[in-house]
């Protein structure tokens, strides 16, 4: 079984997370975004990882496992322990597993997980998969979470980017003690713009 601070959940390959540049990305997270969620999609672009996946750490085949398994007993907690129920686990290029929990929406205080990430920033699951599919490892930040993103460059233009954070170390709160995981994402205007929620279209794409 993988300890707290090395991952989250109990199946596939875990190899030691490549080292990667420190790089600055919004660390603020208010849960009110004035972006609307419906835009159309820049036209003939791309997305393109933060931190991409390199010969020196290949990227999982898409034939082979690129999901982890919640640990047993972690998918259902009752009651107010309700959104530290792991929903999905995901592996970033060095095969590192990154957690995702229901969560809560709401308060910058205490909203975290997929809700938070779905109904406060327009994130679907799927666009944190891949975000951390594609990246090599999670970078770290100064407050010790690894940030998971994306660019989407339209015309040699990087015009969108996407920001997941994760959480490497458990939460006092868990009735387990795997890490937290994905606390938050959601997309700002490239480079490096004021936080939004993602339109339609990045879920769409990424």
């Amino acid at each position: 079984m993988i300890g707290a601070i090395y991952g989250f959940g109990t199946t596939g390959a875990v190899a030691a997370t490549p080292a990667a540049p420190t790089t600055s990305a919004p660390s603020a997270d208010p849960t009110s975004d004035p972006a609307g969620d419906a835009s159309a999609a820049p036209p003939d672009g791309h997305w393109v990882a933060l931190n991409p996946v390199t010969a020196a750490a290949p990227a999982v085949p898409t034939h082979v496992l690129t999901k982890g398994s919640c640990p047993a007993g972690t998918t259902n907690y009752s009651g107010a322990k309700h959104p530290y129920s792991c929903l999905a686990v995901f592996l970033d290029g060095g095969h590192h597993q990154v957690g995702l929990r229901i969560g809560r929406s709401g308060s910058e205080n205490s909203a975290f997980g997929y809700l938070h990430a779905l109904q406060d920033h327009n994130v679907e699951e799927q666009t944190i998969e891949h975000a951390v599919q594609i990246n090599a490892a999670g970078v770290l930040q100064p407050n010790n979470r690894r940030l998971y993103g994306a660019e989407f460059v339209a015309k040699g233009k990087a015009t969108e980017e996407f920001i997941a954070f994760e959480e490497r170390a458990p939460s006092s709160a868990s009735p387990d003690k795997y890490d937290l995981g994905i606390v938050t994402a959601y997309c700002t205007a490239a480079p490096s713009g004021p936080i939004s929620r993602c339109p339609d279209w990045v879920n769409d794409s990424l």
